[in-house]
């Protein structure tokens, strides 16, 4: 396990318990010590970076996220982390309005 699986393990676990405050720095430090040869870590942490935001009402910066993570997804074929953000969509699905969510959404739907 690399350094930056360490660091972002637990912000993973903290947006699990609802604190998805706390969990922005893990997700932050993990990213920036992730090497730029592991493109699937960094699409996985996109997605929990995604989620969080989503948790905490950033929806607009969530949705930019999760579509960044799914371009990237889709770009190596890393399966897991497109089931991944097909199961966050539902969460974006309530805000139609907030910008970025349709072609978010169609995104998803194409994927």
């Amino acid at each position: 396990m690399s350094p930056a699986d360490v660091a972002v393990d637990p912000g993973r676990c903290l947006i699990d318990l609802s604190e998805p405050g706390p969990a922005r720095h893990q997700i932050a430090q993990g990213m920036a010590l992730l090497p730029a040869a592991r493109d699937q870590t960094r699409a996985v942490f996109l997605t929990y970076k995604a989620e969080r935001l989503l948790h905490q009402g950033e929806i607009d910066q969530g949705a930019a996220t999760a579509r960044q993570a799914l371009h990237l997804a889709q770009q190596i074929s890393a399966s897991r982390c497109v089931s991944q953000i097909h199961n966050l969509a539902p969460g974006f699905q309530k805000h139609p309005a907030v910008e970025g969510i349709g072609p978010f959404l169609n995104a998803v739907q194409s994927a």
